[in-house]
């Protein structure tokens, strides 16, 4: 019994004196009328005798044992299944599912996820989670004298920007970063947009944190030879007819 007697019939089920009641106290009384409530109408009768056809029929098979069955149509426990099951009326932004689409390693996969989230510790979370820091909380990438937060390390500044120009997008800042993902997907002309993005800022926020904590100041020249390593990691999860386009452009920066 996959659909629960009280789904089934729900006209008779309001006539019901017992709520809670299980399908064994059904079986038992010789009466089935005498656990619900009387007069009822022409509905819940009609639905009372499908309901003593079906008792019947659970009597004829009463040497058989129980089968419990989950909402998955399985008798199977899984946690995975569970898990959807719970969340499977949540909706996601598209972009986060490129996230765990993307042939991207799960350290990148993860940092991305934080970034659109905007959890991850730049200076100005740091100041949000009441971190004093000595040396304040200015952009170290910009060559003003600016505050660091997410959106102006990874695409106000020149810095970045001019990161971003070399793989080929340009950002319109206007929007949250979800739609903003979803508009550039939609006029990127080439392949894997997505791990593209999460690629360069993952060698924006490396480059970043070199800088701060091993004082390597930041050039293109050293950005892109760590973009191109990052791509030359990745390329065996990636197609292979895609490997040798994806190569080939990745040179040409």
């Amino acid at each position: 019994m996959q659909t629960p007697l009280a789904n089934k019939y729900p006209n008779l089920y309001s006539y019901a004196k017992a709520r809670h009641m299980s399908l064994q106290s059904c079986l038992a009384p010789t009466n089935c009328l005498n656990i619900f409530r009387l007069p009822m109408s022409r509905v819940a009768y009609n639905e009372f005798l499908s309901f003593q056809e079906e008792l019947e029929f659970f009597r004829s098979k009463s040497d058989m044992d129980d089968i419990w069955i989950y909402k998955w149509k399985s008798p199977t426990y899984r946690s995975s299944k569970f898990y959807q099951k719970h969340f499977e009326s949540i909706v996601p932004p598209m972009p986060y599912k490129w996230i765990w689409q993307s042939k991207c390693m799960p350290r990148i996969k993860f940092f991305t996820w934080l970034l659109l989230n905007d959890r991850l510790n730049t200076r100005d979370m740091l100041r949000r989670r009441h971190q004093v820091l000595e040396e304040g909380y200015q952009c170290v990438m910009h060559q003003q004298n600016i505050d660091e937060t997410l959106h102006l390390l990874f695409f106000y500044c020149s810095s970045s920007q001019s990161r971003w120009f070399a793989v080929g997008i340009q950002w319109d800042m206007q929007g949250d970063l979800e739609q903003l993902l979803i508009h550039q997907k939609q006029n990127f002309s080439g392949p894997m947009f997505m791990d593209l993005f999460m690629i360069t800022s993952w060698c924006i926020w490396k480059e970043r944190n070199d800088y701060i904590f091993q004082h390597k100041p930041p050039s293109m020249a050293t950005w892109k030879r760590r973009f191109r390593d990052e791509v030359k990691l990745h390329l065996y999860r990636v197609p292979p007819n895609l490997q040798d386009v994806i190569m080939n452009w990745t040179n040409s920066l």
